[in-house]
């Protein structure tokens, strides 16, 4: 079966994440399943299954996510360590770049608890560059 290139990134992007998340490879296959439709009404059933499997599959990314960017603020919160010296750049590049976050892992991301690293020596730097993500990126909105 042969997909419009969008799609096929689409579904190389799970594939990836699929080799981290456990389930994740029988929703890809799924969607790899659904065939080209001939009719308005077959598209928009076909487009309301992709969406719900997309859906599925930013669900089950949610750990993952959370993960990558517990990690981010953990390895950045040294100002002089980091590649780049204000904090909207090293979000931009670092993290939604680096990591190819959508705006769906980015509203995970807003939505993080900071309040494990509150103890740590670090906290302050980390809230700095948690408050410059929700500056830049927006509220927590899940």
């Amino acid at each position: 079966m042969t997909f419009p290139k969008s799609c096929e990134c689409l579904i190389y992007a799970t594939e990836a994440v699929c080799g981290c998340v456990p389930g994740l490879r029988g929703l890809v296959l799924h969607l790899e399943k659904i065939q080209p439709p001939l009719a308005q009404a077959s598209i928009d059933v076909k487009i309301t299954e992709i969406l719900r499997v997309v859906d599925e599959i930013q669900n089950h990314s949610k750990p993952v996510i959370e993960h990558c960017y517990r990690e981010f603020l953990l390895q950045n919160s040294d100002p002089d360590e980091r590649e780049y010296p204000e904090p909207e750049d090293q979000i931009r590049e670092v993290l939604i770049h680096g990591n190819y976050l959508s705006q769906r892992d980015i509203e995970i991301c807003l939505s993080f608890d900071l309040d494990t690293f509150v103890p740590l020596p670090e906290y302050q730097n980390m809230r700095e560059l948690h408050d410059a993500l929700v500056a830049t990126w927006g509220t927590p909105n899940i």
